[in-house]
Order: C-alpha cells, then sequence, then structure tokens
C-alpha cells in the first residue's frame, strides 16, 4: 500500500491524481495489521466514492426535477454529512467503528426515506 515503495518498483512517475487518490485513502499509520489496512482503504474510498456520487446525483436532480418544493436535497446533505464524519473516523485507528457507523448509517437511510412507504404498503397488505 505504500505509494513511494511501488512507485520505485515502476519505470513510470506516478501521476498527481494517482498522489492525491492515495492521500484521501491512505489508513492511518497506527493500524499496522496488512488486513486492516486494507479494510480501512477500502471504508474509505467507499464512503469517499459515495459522498461524492451521493453529491453530483443531487446536483443533476435539482435542476432537472419538475417540482418547485423539492426538499430532498436536505436528506441527501444530511447523509453526506454524517458520511464525512464516518470517514474521518475511518482515517484513524478505529476503523472497526467507522464500518459499524458505517453500516447503521445505511440501515437507517433505507428505513427513513423508506420506512413511510413500507408502513403504508404493509397496512395496506393486512387490510385489503
Amino acid at each position: 500500500m505504500n505509494l513511494e515503495a511501488s512507485s520505485s518498483s515502476n519505470s513510470k512517475p506516478v501521476k498527481p491524481i494517482h498522489r492525491l487518490w492515495h492521500w484521501f485513502i491512505a489508513p492511518s499509520s497506527q493500524i499496522t495489521e496488512p488486513d486492516q489496512r486494507r479494510q480501512a482503504v477500502l471504508l474509505s474510498a467507499l464512503l469517499l466514492v459515495l459522498m461524492v456520487a451521493g453529491g453530483l446525483v443531487e446536483a443533476l436532480t435539482i435542476p432537472l426535477i419538475d417540482q418547485p418544493n423539492y426538499t430532498g436535497y436536505w436528506d441527501t446533505l444530511a447523509a453526506i454529512c454524517f458520511m464525512a464524519v464516518i470517514y474521518g473516523v475511518s482515517r484513524t485507528q478505529h476503523i472497526r467503528l467507522a464500518s459499524i457507523l458505517a453500516i447503521f448509517l445505511v440501515i437507517a437511510a433505507i428505513l427513513l426515506r423508506a420506512g413511510p412507504s413500507l408502513t403504508v404498503c404493509w397496512v395496506d397488505f393486512w387490510i385489503s
């Protein structure tokens, strides 16, 4: 996972975008186990991609949606803020805590967004 070590064996210079990406996903130096380092890199990369993708999708949705009172961007902004906090935790030695928080965030986001419609479907199913 060491960028300098891997670049010294190759004859190609490391591009600045690769160096920046590595800086964003590099695990804490306090994590010494190789498997935990891989998990930390994976979690950091996943959180970064989700934050950027969520922001891009919402940025495209706002001008394209045909609803004058659309406020769904607040949900996306809140989720991105929570992911940013979890990303910050994932950059420390507390990778297990960050993983648990990420799982709970996904579960909470699904239940909070789909929960009301699931409740209506569940009630309709039992009433009819």
